[in-house]
């Protein structure tokens, strides 16, 4: 039992490791063995129970950062997603009984199932998905297009457990049967043609058409938002860096979520200056800042238009929970105590926004970045590039913006869309329809959050659309399929075999 806790946490570890800060991506396609071995000969309860070990230290390792913003719900929210591991266990245990041919398929199988439930229910979180640890592995990651990042956490999988049944057969000096043999080949077989997949995709030009965009990232410090005094001056460091990038002509800029200090009703004067500024630039804006109707509060983005008027205004739709909204307000007495937060609103429409009659984007507003058919349904309705604002401020220097962006790259990759990123701490970027940043705000050390600066070029515009954004989850749809073929042919089986014992 020991050796198996021990096997548990070495591959919680070496998952960890796998998303920043180490960001040594390359153990994430071996970080599971040890788990893997450690289910070796367990019973399913002790296999969820290892499994729910494993994942609430690796959910703990990765996703730490947000004890930043409260601790209690942290911990509550990693002891959640570890459920999520727990059942995995479970699921690795059953699937035992089947050979490799049928486990390199079933077991990443199972896997992606479980991250597409954890992305949906409860308002859907789905941070630290393996797939999202080779955000930066551009060869790798250009199946989203056709799968998702689902792709890309089934094949991680998928060669773990090759690679798991490859060591014991070693070890113990079996010879590989033919069912062995055929998995591996299979694998090595997938894998080639994901990496051939990507080298196509790579290899096609860029779409001759681009706008020219800039983006600010002015390192606001949380608190002062909040500080009396401080809206001149957080204003006038945003128009400060727009002057700046006034420079290099940028045919729209963007600023952060909420980098309108808190209410601009009650600051018509600090508001009149911005919209002044984008009349004199002859360029159009578009400034994070916290909208009002009637009694309704909305977080939301809105577009000021080259002759110094609103534009349109999207408001945010998937709110964050106990961060902009609290569910049972009134029953729950105690959590809005300990929150201190009024509710925002849910918008409901999502409106393009036209830049000079050159292109039209859609706005995702802070974390809807990470999910994936909020953009798809932008792209589908016909937007050439994606926009996200957001203010990252509240978990510091934490990996939590690094793990935010590098989520967010899979937008670009699945929808063959570029994506803008303005950020008030970081990291903030353009990237281009096949997860490559174009361009990202840094220091002379390279480092990219808790900086200011922008960042100023053109990015390709697109209409194309993808396999996954025609159709979504499909490659998912078909692991749930596989998982319930498997599960009836086990029942069957098992039937069959008491039918003839009896």
């Amino acid at each position: 039992m020991l050796k198996a806790l021990f096997l548990s946490i070495f591959s919680a570890g070496l998952l960890v490791l796998s998303f920043p800060h180490a960001s040594l991506t390359f153990l994430v396609w071996v970080g599971l063995i040890p788990f893997f071995f450690a289910l070796d000969g367990a019973s399913r309860r002790r296999a969820f129970g290892l499994g729910y070990l494993t994942g609430f230290l690796f959910f703990l390792g990765t996703l730490w950062w947000i004890g930043h913003v409260t601790v209690l719900g942290m911990l509550l929210l990693v002891s959640y997603l570890a459920l999520y591991f727990g059942c995995f266990g479970f699921f690795c245990s059953w699937s035992s009984r089947f050979n490799p041919l049928i486990k390199v398929f079933l077991i990443p199988a199972g896997y992606v199932a479980l991250e597409f439930i954890r992305e949906r229910i409860f308002t859907g979180f789905g941070w630290s998905s393996l797939g999202h640890s080779q955000g930066m592995n551009t060869l790798i990651i250009q199946i989203a297009d056709l799968t998702g990042v689902a792709g890309v956490s089934f094949l991680l999988v998928m060669v773990n457990v090759i690679l798991k049944e490859f060591w014991a057969r070693i070890s113990e000096k079996f010879a590989p049967d033919k069912y062995f043999k055929v998995a591996l080949l299979t694998t090595v077989g997938i894998f080639f043609l994901a990496v051939m997949y990507g080298v196509a995709c790579l290899g096609i030009p860029q779409e001759e058409k681009t706008l020219r965009v800039a983006v600010l990232q002015p390192d606001i410090p949380l608190a002062a938002v909040w500080e009396e005094g401080t809206k001149p001056a957080i204003v006038e460091k945003h128009l400060e860096l727009s002057r700046e990038a006034l420079r290099a002509r940028p045919d729209i800029i963007f600023w952060p979520e909420t980098s309108f200090p808190q209410f601009s009703w009650e600051h018509p004067e600090l508001f009149k200056e911005v919209k002044d500024f984008s009349r004199e630039a002859k360029t159009p804006l578009l400034i994070g800042s916290v909208t009002k109707e009637g009694a309704a509060y909305f977080n939301s983005a809105v577009m000021l238009n080259p002759d110094g008027s609103e534009g349109p205004i999207y408001s945010k739709t998937h709110l964050v929970l106990f961060g902009e909204y609290i569910p049972f307000r009134a029953q729950l007495p105690f959590v809005v105590e300990m929150a201190g937060i009024d509710d925002f609103t849910p918008g409901a429409e999502h409106p393009l926004f036209p830049v000079k009659e050159k292109g039209v984007f859609a706005v995702l507003i802070c974390f809807e970045d990470t999910i994936p058919w909020l953009a798809r349904e932008e792209a589908r309705q016909g937007a050439q590039f994606l926009v996200n604002i957001t203010n990252d401020a509240w978990f510091k220097g934490s990996p939590g913006a690094v793990m935010h962006f590098e989520n967010a790259i899979f937008r670009t990759v699945e929808n063959r869309r570029s994506l803008v990123r303005s950020t008030n701490t970081g990291v903030s970027a353009l990237i281009s329809p096949y997860g490559i940043p174009l361009r990202v705000i840094q220091d002379s050390l390279g480092q990219r959050v808790m900086v200011s600066g922008i960042a100023v070029g053109a990015i390709p515009l697109s209409q194309k659309q993808p396999f996954y954004t025609k159709f979504g989850d499909v490659f998912t749809y078909f692991c749930f399929l596989g998982i319930l073929m498997m599960l009836i042919f086990g029942l069957l089986k098992k039937n069959i075999t008491t039918f003839t014992k009896g």
